[in-house]
């Protein structure tokens, strides 16, 4: 029984924060921008990728005034970068080391 208390405060632990980082979503991005993106942040923690970099990645585009399209684009552009680099990482991957690798990805850095 202990075990199943564990995992449901768990549950309820990531359930808490991912209405934090959809406030924090609805209350930058216009509604069409919010949808899309939340659709990215959706996918990517269906597929266990870290979704805080998406979000951080979307908010950092709602800070510099980037349109809709710009912070859409941005966001699916660092979920594909970070699905290719837990593909090379493996899927033992840490969240940290998923972001660096994406980060290296992108800064030019080859797969091999």
């Amino acid at each position: 029984m202990t075990a199943l208390k564990r995992a449901l405060a768990g549950l309820l632990a990531v359930a808490a924060t991912a209405r934090a980082q959809d406030a924090r979503l609805a209350q930058r991005l216009d509604k069409p921008t919010y949808v899309a993106v939340n659709a990215i942040v959706d996918s990517a923690r269906v597929a266990k990728l870290p979704t805080a970099p998406l979000v951080d990645k979307a908010l950092e585009g709602a800070a510099k005034g980037s349109d809709g399209q710009k912070i859409v684009l941005a966001v699916h552009q660092l979920s594909v970068r970070m699905t290719s680099a837990r593909h090379v990482l493996g899927t033992t991957s840490t969240p940290d080391e998923i972001k660096a690798a994406a980060t290296a990805l992108d800064n030019g850095v080859s797969e091999r």
